[in-house]
């Protein structure tokens, strides 16, 4: 080095110092932007399963319902002609089938992706807090609620025989 050029050579070293710097700082930004942004996409994807899996749940109620008032209704034929004074045989087997038919049935929650939120960690990507809370009381009351059905249709199904 010599005289003289010492401070031109430093102001150099420097200024590649502070592009390099600059540089890295800006490749950092860019990938916390591209990881907050395959957050936020697999934050949507969630809210879509979960969506699909409510759905599903509200069908399977639905058709619960429907099952149901259809075995009250055979139900109440049949009291009716149990009451009758003189009931046939065949027509009083057919609405006992009938009130009996798919007691058994219960509603399996369709949850596949709260499970695969709760099990991979993620349930933390959910921002919205209210939400959150939400789908875990439903599903934790969707588990009671299914357990009380399940000991309805055996104690049902226990009368019966």
């Amino acid at each position: 080095m010599e005289a003289g050029k010492t401070g031109k050579y430093l102001k150099y070293a420097i200024g590649e110092i502070v592009l390099v710097m600059i540089g890295i700082l800006l490749a950092l930004q860019v990938n916390n932007w591209n990881e907050v942004r395959k957050e936020n996409n697999l934050e949507q994807g969630y809210y879509c399963k979960l969506l699909e899996d409510v759905q599903q749940d509200l069908i399977q109620v639905n058709n619960q319902i429907i099952n149901t008032k259809k075995r009250i209704e055979a139900s109440n034929n049949l009291l009716q002609m149990l009451q009758s004074d003189s009931p046939k045989l065949d027509t009083l087997m057919n609405e006992t089938l009938n009130a009996l038919s798919l007691i058994t049935y219960t509603i399996r929650p369709s949850n596949a992706a709260f499970e695969d939120l709760k099990s991979s960690g993620n349930l933390g990507l959910l921002r919205d807090l209210t939400i959150k809370n939400k789908l875990v009381a439903y599903y934790t009351k969707l588990e009671g609620l299914i357990d009380v059905i399940d000991a309805n249709s055996d104690a049902s199904i226990d009368a019966f025989f």
